[in-house]
């Protein structure tokens, strides 16, 4: 399974990204009208600085958490691929709120 975005990480201004899922079984077929799932979620990450070591950048006083959630579900093309949107929601907690 290949899911790529064009990038590493995404974030939030990548919203209405769409990647391209390629699938294929472990002995190298297609995996042609094979049903699959993508979730995803969203976790904060540590803000940090290579020349700015011994500082701190993140509120110790805010968390942030999020439920899984659905990008794709449905099945692969004939070639064994499909688009995936990384469309999500936001809620009240999101980091970049």
């Amino acid at each position: 399974m290949d899911l790529d975005f064009g990038k590493k990480a995404l974030s939030k201004t990548d919203e209405n990204t769409t990647g391209k899922l390629s699938v294929n079984w472990l002995h190298g077929a297609t995996a042609k009208g094979l049903k699959a799932r993508v979730e995803m979620q969203v976790r904060a990450v540590k803000t940090e600085f290579k020349d700015f070591k011994d500082f701190v950048f993140d509120d110790p006083a805010r968390n942030y958490w999020s439920e899984p959630q659905m990008l794709f579900d449905a099945n692969l093309d004939d070639n064994g691929q499909a688009k995936c949107p990384s469309k999500w929601a936001t809620t009240a907690t999101h980091p970049a709120s």
